[in-house]
């Protein structure tokens, strides 16, 4: 499957998703995937590899990505594996989230003619990164893990 973004003259400034469950698997305010048993991922900012992308579609507000990223957490002694995810709109806008995104995973600037032509962002699954990972509170009080920010490795 092939997920090419092409640029779009409008862009969404914010996004905020409602709560969604199936499964024992929460997607929360359209940051986080977290299975209900497992422990989460500790804040702070952590290596981590793209692993996955997957176009999902909202009744409010329409097409976005959802990235999940493979976040090592060790704490020196023990290796922790933690799948933190981070949904973008589709816009490839100079200030939208997707770019910096991928401004990140390239370790460059996404040309404005790279942007044009459409980027295929499944060409970045695997690459490394370091991502911020946040906590955010839920509608009912629970508290999730979100990556709140992608940076260069």
């Amino acid at each position: 499957m092939e997920i090419k973004i092409q640029q779009k003259m409008m862009s969404i400034n914010s996004m905020h998703f409602s709560e969604c469950k199936s499964n024992k698997k929460e997607v929360i305010n359209m940051f986080i995937v977290k299975d209900e048993q497992s422990p989460q991922c500790p804040t702070g900012i952590h290596d981590a590899v793209l692993q996955s992308i997957e176009k999902r579609q909202h009744d409010s507000y329409g097409e976005y990505l959802l990235l999940a990223f493979a976040v090592d957490a060790s704490n020196g002694e023990d290796a922790e594996q933690f799948e933190v995810t981070c949904a973008c709109s589709v816009s490839l806008s100079a200030n939208s989230k997707l770019r910096r995104v991928i401004n990140s995973l390239l370790g460059r600037e996404l040309s404005q003619d790279e942007a044009k032509a459409g980027f295929d962002v499944e060409k970045l699954i695997g690459s490394t990164c370091k991502v911020i990972v946040a906590s955010v509170e839920g509608k009912e009080g629970n508290i999730y893990a979100r990556v709140a920010s992608v940076l260069p490795s």
